[in-house]
């Protein structure tokens, strides 16, 4: 791998580690390897993002699946089996916009107890490029049901505390990885820090485990380290670095 796809791969973990909500196919990966490098290398393969932008749910789950139980590092072979109890355990939230009698709803929580009636299927129409969940039992080929969910977003954080990254002998693993996301995001700040924020030291501290399965003291670790090569980054506590005069 070339210098430059190192960057752009370690930008796109930062850039995913970054939003609050994941698209399915990030979900299930992340349940599948537990791993931000192994989920941006299935992200990013040849046409992927491009074919998956037209996939639904249902035949997604069914690809992403597949791929899962041919590798070799993955924790979970079934994950979306998994994200399913998850979902009805309430242990992670999903969002979507509800359509009811054709009229779409804005975008809202998605109740655990509803779980127990829906689920993730290919939608239809023009909702076909969306997640959608259908009532569990309405028939394949029939009409759009009165009332379906689309746009399903899932939370980032409920999915990491529902399904940690292992800890053990991977840590070393784990903090490089962490290392380089840290990295990536420092970097696009100081090239554009009008449009790409400075990372924060008190959001690492917090965020930064759950991320990437690592100890607080292995965040705080990772920090200092990348703290050293971009003095613009406040410290581990959240404040602002001052300048000292030699």
């Amino acid at each position: 791998m070339t210098p430059s796809s190192n960057r752009e791969r370690e930008r796109g973990v930062a850039q995913l580690f970054a939003r609050d909500r994941w698209h399915l196919a990030e979900t299930l990966l992340w349940i599948a390897f537990r791993d931000a490098s192994a989920m941006i290398a299935n992200l990013t393969k040849a046409d992927r993002p491009e074919r998956w932008g037209r996939t639904g749910a249902g035949s997604l789950i069914a690809e992403i699946t597949l791929g899962v139980r041919r590798a070799t590092e993955t924790i979970e072979q079934s994950p979306a089996d998994a994200l399913e109890k998850a979902l009805v355990a309430g242990a992670v939230v999903a969002t979507g916009r509800l359509v009811h009698q054709g009229i779409v709803g804005n975008r809202a929580p998605i109740g655990d107890e509803q779980w127990e009636d829906f689920e993730l299927i290919d939608g239809t129409g023009e909702h076909e490029r969306s997640t959608v969940a259908y009532p569990k039992r309405h028939l394949w080929g029939a009409s759009v049901p009165a009332a379906f969910w689309i746009d399903i977003l899932f939370d980032r954080k409920g999915v990491h505390q529902a399904f940690p990254a292992p800890s053990g002998n991977r840590t070393a693993k784990d903090e490089r990885a962490a290392e380089r996301a840290l990295r990536a995001a420092a970097a696009a700040h100081q090239a554009n820090p009008a449009s790409e924020p400075a990372p924060v030291g008190a959001v690492w501290a917090e965020e930064a485990p759950d991320s990437f399965g690592i100890s607080h003291r292995g965040a705080k670790r990772v920090w200092g380290i990348v703290a050293a090569d971009f003095p613009f980054l406040s410290d581990p506590k959240g404040k602002a670095k001052r300048r000292t005069i030699s």
